[in-house]
Parts: C-alpha cells; sequence; structure tokens
C-alpha cells in the first residue's frame, strides 16, 4: 500500500511539472525577452551609454542582460 502511494505522488508531481512548464513557456515573451530597457543613474562609462537617452536624471537604454562593471546585479528594468 506505502508503494502505491509512493507512485501516485510522483505522477502527481510530474503532471503538476508538465502543467508549469506549459504555463511558463505560454506566459514567457516570445520577442524582446533579450533586451531590457533600464537606466543608469550613476556616473558610468561613457561609451556604455554612448546610445542612451538622457532625461535630466539618469540615461536610459536597452541592451541584453548582462552582469559586468556597468550593471553588477544585471540591469533593473524601468
Amino acid at each position: 500500500m506505502v508503494a502505491a502511494g509512493f507512485g501516485w505522488a510522483w505522477a502527481v508531481l510530474a503532471v503538476l511539472a508538465a502543467g508549469a512548464a506549459v504555463v511558463a513557456v505560454r506566459c514567457w515573451p516570445a520577442t524582446g525577452a533579450d533586451r531590457i530597457r533600464h537606466r543608469h543613474d550613476h556616473a558610468v562609462d561613457r561609451a556604455h551609454v554612448e546610445r542612451a537617452h538622457w532625461d535630466g536624471r539618469a540615461w536610459t537604454h536597452a541592451h541584453p542582460s548582462v552582469v559586468d562593471e556597468a550593471h553588477p546585479h544585471g540591469p533593473v528594468p524601468v
């Protein structure tokens, strides 16, 4: 009896995992997910914000997600 419960538990977990995968695929944006629009409020290398827009408070631009000196925690979307 215990073995049957264990098998059912795995079956339920498999169905939940498959359902979660389907939801993730359908909800994730199909385009533009590789480019993140974000801003730099602090001084950064001028070459990094060469094509950025200055709105009087910060540089705003978009590029693929990276973790580097200009984005130590990754870009934060605006």
